[in-house]
């Protein structure tokens, strides 16, 4: 006995990609050195994208100014995150500060994905 045929079910196009990581590892809570003239702290996201449009950009702001704006080809390999460089250099203020990132990536479709992450930095 045959089994009936199913009608056909319409193949859809891949979903769009768009993976955007930002790691905020918390930094040192103090930062040794001279508190007025002492070298700045790099602090580095470890940032990576990975997105199926023609472009992106990545806009991030510390602490509510804009720190960086990037603009970004579309990868060679779809879904494989590729590095962009998001490092800040904080310099040293007097006391304990609670800095703020936020970063948002944009896709040339108009999808957005933003990452938050905030820590203590002391220097002195």
């Amino acid at each position: 006995m045959a089994l009936p045929s199913l009608p056909p079910v319409p193949i859809e196009p891949a979903q769009p990609s768009l993976i955007f990581e930002l790691d905020c590892v918390t930094p040192p809570q103090r930062v040794l050195g001279d508190a007025t003239l002492g070298d700045p702290f790099l602090f580095d996201p470890r940032a990576s994208v990975a997105f199926t449009g023609r472009k992106a950009t990545v806009t991030m702001w510390v602490d509510g100014f804009k720190a960086h704006i990037i603009t970004i080809d579309r990868d060679t390999e779809v879904r494989v995150p590729q590095r962009i460089d998001l490092t800040h250099k904080f310099y040293p203020v007097a006391g304990s500060r609670q800095h703020k990132i936020k970063a948002v990536l944009k896709d040339s479709a108009g999808r957005t994905l933003t990452r938050k992450c905030s820590f203590p930095l002391r220097f002195g």
